[in-house]
């Protein structure tokens, strides 16, 4: 069986977001819309209205909520990114992407209370798919094959460095995101 180098395969996966013009349409996407981090009249009432729903068909005994649609499951379980992301996909599921204002609400008003109550991730946070590309100097979140439009970094993230950074949910109520180097192991939240 043949390994392949973790910054290899960020490499191939921002060529194949190049080569198929996703980036440059969801630039020209985003440059029409006025204010990307505006939630939308129709949408702000979604977070409002929908309550913890179990998941059906959850990851063993991680606890896992359903809302606006999506299921989030917590897995305490400290894994390094790669191997919590070949996890995630082992369910059919993603590690988790915060792609939106929107997202981030979901975060803080259903994850975080999970996340702090774990005696290991409220200390120190949890693994999303967003990740660096090294010598680009510029991060995407690898499950959606999109670069970051949206961030909501903690104070002083992310920490300028040639190594390969994933980023993680900070533990604070507020679910800042902070880099951290892709070795180190991390509870982390797969969602649909």
């Amino acid at each position: 069986m043949q390994a392949f180098s973790f910054p290899g395969i960020f490499v191939c996966i921002v060529g194949v977001l190049l080569f198929k013009g996703q980036v440059s349409e969801q630039l020209a996407v985003i440059q029409q819309e006025s204010g990307s981090d505006m939630i939308p009249a129709d949408q702000t009432t979604l977070i409002e209205d929908k309550t913890e729903v179990a998941c059906q068909g959850s990851i063993g005994t991680n606890k896992c909520i359903k809302t606006n649609g999506v299921c989030y499951c917590f897995v305490p379980q400290q894994l390094p990114w790669l191997k919590a992301y070949e996890f995630c996909n082992s369910y059919r599921k993603n590690l988790i992407s915060i792609q939106s204002s929107t997202d981030q609400q979901v975060v803080t008003q259903f994850l975080m209370p999970l996340i702090l109550n774990d005696p290991v991730a409220k200390n120190i946070g949890v693994w999303t798919s967003g990740a660096s590309v090294p010598g680009l100097k510029t991060y995407f979140w690898v499950s959606k094959l999109s670069l970051f439009f949206y961030s909501n970094w903690f104070y002083g993230e992310p920490r300028p460095t040639s190594l390969s950074e994933c980023v993680r949910i900070a533990p604070v109520p507020e679910g800042p995101w902070a880099s951290t180097p892709c070795e180190q192991w991390l509870p982390f939240v797969c969602q649909d």
